[in-house]
């Protein structure tokens, strides 16, 4: 999720149109990353990859980033916002793919 397109995907996405966050949304796009394969497991047999997968792993990782990039001052004493209700959902979906795959790849 490191790549130029998916940065301007992610832009379009949150109607960006300047880069002085550039930075700060490749963080976000990579700790999405890294959250949902914590979520969902690790990629094994190019899972992530898969035709089926790769839309849905997108868009978690774009749901995430946008929303730590949106409510990144929840930081602090004040409201606490809840993690984005399409990257759960999403992630559900991918768990029961991925329990599939690996079944499937442990089975031949």
């Amino acid at each position: 999720m490191n790549t130029d397109e998916d940065l301007n995907s992610l832009k379009d996405t949150l109607r960006i149109l300047t880069d002085e966050d550039d930075s700060i949304l490749r963080n976000y796009l990579n700790t999405a990353e890294v959250s949902l394969q914590t979520a969902v497991g690790k990629d094994f047999n190019g899972f992530y990859s898969n035709d089926d997968v790769k839309t849905l792993y997108r868009t978690a990782c774009y749901a995430l980033a946008g929303t730590l990039y949106t409510y990144r001052v929840s930081v602090t004493d004040s409201a606490q916002y809840p993690v984005n209700s399409t990257y759960d959902s999403i992630v559900g979906a991918l768990r029961g793919m991925y329990l599939k795959a690996e079944s499937e790849a442990e089975n031949g």
